[in-house]
């Protein structure tokens, strides 16, 4: 989706008007992909889970600031930009595979319950029911490898960052 001829779109649209504002919505958070529509005049770059849940928020961003990055997009720039070379290193490849295992949902809910929050607070912070909470966390669980929330606090895991 994202060849040469997206990256030209970019361009032309801005040589038309370097004022119009150019958000890349994609589910492609490749840290490639986003820097190279960033180098080529897209002012933000949004990934569609993240859009989903706040578009007019991203949008309203747009307008009162130069750039907008969704969290996996930022993510993604954050890692490469930390990165010594290819975007990959071995301090970073846990918390890489984790990032790509889990939604933006499931870090917001581990985010959460790492802070000792209840689903039901959970759930009403972001809007959704407990069981769905209950359901993030089953899936949080099995890819850190934990049984309990217990478990996952003792610091038997690296502590992980999430947007």
């Amino acid at each position: 989706l994202f060849g040469e001829q997206t990256i030209e779109s970019i361009n032309q649209l801005k040589r038309i008007n370097p004022y119009n504002r150019i958000l890349m919505l994609s589910s492609d958070v490749s840290s490639k992909t986003v820097i190279s529509c960033l180098k080529n005049g897209a002012d933000g770059y949004l990934a569609k889970e993240d859009a989903v849940l706040a578009l007019g928020s991203y949008l309203d961003q747009c307008m009162k600031f130069d750039h907008v990055l969704s969290p996996a997009a930022a993510n993604s720039l954050v890692y490469y930009l930390q990165s010594p070379n290819s975007g990959t290193n071995n301090s970073s490849e846990l918390h890489s595979f984790v990032s790509n295992e889990l939604t933006n949902a499931q870090k917001l809910v581990y985010r959460e319950l790492v802070k000792g929050r209840s689903y039901q607070d959970i759930g009403e912070s972001l809007g959704v029911s407990k069981n769905t909470v209950g359901q993030h966390v089953q899936r949080i669980y099995k890819v850190l490898g934990v049984h309990s929330r217990a478990e996952l606090m003792s610091g038997n895991i690296p502590a992980l960052e999430f947007s």
